[in-house]
């Protein structure tokens, strides 16, 4: 059995009994932009924000190697449980963070002939980076940060109320 990919704790795998393997990834990544005025009228692009990463796999789900619904429900409790894994292609990632999974899909439906069983059908998931590494850092900064402006604005009410005490016993 040859391993072809994973993603958390599904394995997408090759062998003589079984192929369960992704048949097309599409990678995707994006920037939002706003248009802004530059003082003069002229319209100016600036950058809002970079989007993370996105991927999307489809799976050929053939009905004498997995149960189609089965599979199906299974990627779509995955996607309840929002925990991100790497996806790995290989022995490679194929995103530098975890990714977690935002659709899940069906499509191009076969049913089996006299039966009420699928027996094959296109399965798309999708995927977004969950975060970055350097997450922990800006927030811990943010923190630090925020501590000092509590103490400012601690030590700003205290003068206020000083003033304000000062500034009440000489109208008396």
């Amino acid at each position: 059995m040859a391993l072809v990919g994973s993603y958390g704790p599904k394995r997408f795998v090759v062998s003589k009994k079984k192929i369960y393997t992704v048949s097309d990834v599409n990678l995707s990544s994006s920037i939002e932009f706003e248009d802004k005025e530059n003082g003069k009228g002229i319209p100016i692009k600036r950058k809002k924000q970079e989007n993370g990463e996105e991927i999307t796999i489809n799976i050929k789900l053939v009905s004498q190697c997995c149960n189609v619904m089965d599979e199906f429900n299974s990627w779509k409790n995955l996607k309840a449980k929002a925990v991100p894994y790497y996806f790995l292609l290989g022995k490679r990632k194929l995103s530098t963070y975890k990714l977690v999974i935002t659709n899940v899909s069906l499509a191009d439906i076969q049913m089996a002939a006299k039966k009420e069983v699928i027996s094959s059908a296109t399965l798309a998931v999708t995927f977004v980076e969950s975060g970055s590494k350097s997450s922990p850092a800006s927030s811990k900064k943010a923190t630090e940060e925020n501590k000092k402006l509590a103490a400012k604005a601690t030590r700003n009410c205290k003068t206020t109320k000083k003033k304000t005490g000062k500034i009440a016993n000489l109208k008396s």
